[in-house]
């Protein structure tokens, strides 16, 4: 049985959202959803993301876990 996620009632099929940074606490597996507000709202693990949303751009970051990186900005 598929479970579908808990969505945060103002996102919508359609909308932008951004990966964030992993957390060491969390394993590399986990991933964090951002909002366009740049709210980390979800967690969401790499093989559903490829299977339930369409990636349009990946980013050249190297530093897995964002150690001494800022928190996602809003979209402009």
């Amino acid at each position: 049985m598929k479970r579908e996620p808990d969505w945060d009632a103002e996102l919508q099929v359609g909308d932008t959202l951004r990966i964030g940074y992993y957390n060491p606490k969390d394993g590399t597996d986990c991933v964090w959803l951002v909002d366009a507000n740049g709210k980390y709202f979800q967690t969401w693990d790499q093989i559903s993301l490829l299977n339930n949303f369409e990636i349009v751009e990946r980013s050249d970051e190297t530093d897995i876990f964002g150690n001494n990186r800022p928190q996602i900005e809003p979209i402009a």
